[in-house]
């Protein structure tokens, strides 16, 4: 049952592993599944734990409505600065002011950890959010696309595994093996390395960022 929330009725604290489950169910609504043991070996995962925080908007009848994660990153190409990695809060509990308690305690954490600014990233798509974050101060300063290989590693010897299944089934028929499917090919290993290379995902991103410090 969804918890009534006035703007100022939410409480953000930092999360505690007795908060997985909730955590678990909104990621799902930020659009990505996760398991309470999920959720539990990534918090646990986060080191150096002083250069991350996990934040929880609770409800005053303690349920967990929303969470943000945000982080400090030493760049090459630029200064210290914080990132939000991720913000969402329940469905039916938005724009009543529990996402602006967890911008609010992110920027807060980044100042006292010297980050001039807090940088994100949302899916183009994301309008609704885009809106939020712009009401915030943020400002829109770029749009990008993102691409995540597939650990060369793996997709080789899934594809080395299929060439094998391949040759067996093509004994004495006519249907050729796949590497025959890149006839540019130097090799079986060029062409593996050539398909490891295009196994990514894309997403088109948009940055904000705002300035937290002097």
């Amino acid at each position: 049952m969804s918890t009534s929330l006035r703007p100022a009725g939410a409480h953000v604290r930092l999360a505690r592993e007795s908060d997985a489950a909730q955590i678990a169910k909104l990621s799902g609504q930020l659009g990505y599944p996760s398991t309470t043991e999920d959720i539990l070996r990534r918090m646990r995962s986060l080191e150096p734990a002083a250069l991350h925080a996990v934040f929880v908007a609770e409800s005053p009848a303690g349920e967990v409505i929303g969470w943000g994660h945000v982080s400090v990153n030493h760049l090459i190409e630029n200064d210290v600065r914080a990132e939000l990695n991720g913000l969402v809060v329940a469905e039916g509990q938005r724009s009543l002011g529990a996402g602006q308690r967890i911008l609010e305690q992110a920027e807060k954490w980044a100042r006292q950890r010297g980050c001039r600014a807090l940088h994100l990233r949302s899916n183009v798509i994301r309008e609704r959010a885009h809106q939020f974050y712009e009401r915030q101060g943020y400002e829109h300063y770029k749009d990008s696309s993102a691409c995540a290989p597939i650990l060369r590693a793996a997709g080789l010897r899934a594809l080395q595994d299929a060439e094998s299944v391949s040759q067996g089934a093509v004994a004495g028929s006519a249907a050729p093996p796949l590497r025959c499917l890149f006839p540019r090919a130097a090799s079986w290993n060029g062409f593996l390395h050539g398909i490891a290379d295009r196994l990514h995902w894309f997403a088109g991103l948009s940055f904000y960022d705002i300035i937290v410090s002097g």
